[in-house]
């Protein structure tokens, strides 16, 4: 049996092609989902990010990567196409809507909402630990105030 040695879409596209899959993916899923090292898959985000292929924007404590899909592709060949045609056609469907990296985008984002959740469900057990002592303090001197006219 004879091993291709070779890709038909280079490291650059299967980045690209990750991160349209999965939007909200860490360097380690970029990583994984390319079939490469994370130190690589920093070196080729970087790569992709001073072309204006991708955008970096802070989430929570990662970044999140936006695609230039209106991007226009550097090769005389496929001059006029841009990245978001060239991804949707890659897309098993060829529609591009990038399904299973969506769902697993809404689980993380889900996840992410129930840490929020929970912050602020400890913020308010705070709030209302406090608001018990006070109408207790309030009552008490309420209660005083009756007895002693």
């Amino acid at each position: 049996m004879h091993l291709m040695a070779w890709a038909f879409i280079s490291t650059h596209g299967a980045v690209l092609l990750a991160v349209h899959r999965d939007p909200n993916a860490t360097i380690d899923d970029i990583a994984d989902a390319a079939g490469i090292s994370r130190r690589w898959a920093i070196k080729v985000v970087s790569d992709l990010l001073a072309a204006g292929f991708l955008e970096r924007q802070r989430q929570g404590r990662g970044y999140r990567y936006v695609i230039a899909k209106d991007r226009p592709l550097h090769h005389p060949l496929i001059s006029g196409s841009d990245v978001g045609r060239l991804l949707g056609l890659l897309e098993p469907d060829g529609g591009g809507d990038g399904a299973v990296g969506t769902r697993r985008a809404s689980l993380r984002d889900l996840e992410e909402q129930i840490g929020d959740a929970r912050d602020q469900l400890a913020v308010l057990e705070r709030h209302r630990s406090r608001l018990e002592t006070l109408l207790r303090r309030t009552i008490t001197e309420l209660r005083r105030a009756a007895r002693n006219p």
